[in-house]
């Protein structure tokens, strides 16, 4: 089952999409027949229109099912065609990515911090961070999301001794074990090219788009206390973002 599903702390509607991902996985309702209609599915789960609509697109953007004006959503897949989805549309969203695939770490060392990579940190030259090398996989859909550098303030104590199996999302843990909260996120996207030995890690051909993602995670000081950079293949990774006028 989904890992939306099993997290009581995802949005409403990513719930609603899992159970009926779940449910087209099992054959119930199959391939070839229409969902319930929007009115059936806000009284079975209880939620409004709005949050069923989006858990529909959420199906859409996924492969499993397409919509059509006048004649109801249609099962097309008892799969994900399209591999990981990620909205943009709320800082939750944003972060419930971590919570939905699993991180794998080659390799957690101490490193210093030259003059570049201070300013990248907001940090000073000399400081020593914590840096964790590894692949996300998404578990339910069984493939690797993308290969990622994760960067750690080396003023938390121990960090890299609970890093190695992580049964939770880095900032999430970082909240918990020391007593701070994650209050702003920023992402930066761009384009490039994949080098052969990443390729080879991602398991996709060398003239396969890639899609860089950088998060800079900040406590309610201000203070940078996490960076994320990843590479994802474009072949299997999608960003949904909905912006609606105030």
């Amino acid at each position: 089952m989904s890992a939306f599903y099993n997290d009581p702390d995802a949005p409403r509607y990513q719930q609603v999409a899992a159970q009926l991902m779940h449910e087209i996985a099992e054959g119930n309702p199959p391939v070839g027949t229409l969902l319930p209609t929007e009115v059936e599915l806000c009284q079975r789960f209880d939620v409004s229109r709005y949050t069923v609509r989006e858990a529909l697109r959420w199906l859409s953007e996924s492969g499993i099912v397409t919509r059509r004006r006048g004649s109801g959503t249609l099962i097309v897949s008892a799969k994900p065609t399209r591999n990981f989805v990620q909205p943009l549309g709320s800082l939750g969203e944003l972060l419930q990515y971590a919570r939905a695939t699993r991180l794998v770490a080659d390799r957690i060392h101490r490193i210093k911090l030259d003059a570049e990579l201070a300013e990248r940190l907001q940090a000073s030259p000399g400081e020593e961070w914590v840096k964790l090398t590894g692949i996300r996989t998404d578990p339910e859909a069984g493939v690797i999301v993308c290969l990622t550098d994760v960067y750690l303030d080396g003023r938390f104590e121990g960090i890299e001794h609970v890093l190695h199996e992580p049964t939770q999302a880095i900032y999430e843990l970082i909240e918990q074990r020391y007593g701070l909260t994650i209050m702003r996120v920023e992402q930066r996207l761009s384009a490039i090219p994949l080098t052969r030995e990443q390729s080879v890690q991602l398991h996709v051909g060398t003239h396969v788009p890639a899609l860089r993602t950088e998060r800079r995670y900040f406590d309610e000081t201000g203070r940078l206390v996490e960076l994320s950079d990843s590479l994802h293949p474009g072949d299997r990774f999608i960003y949904s973002m909905e912006c609606k006028r105030d």
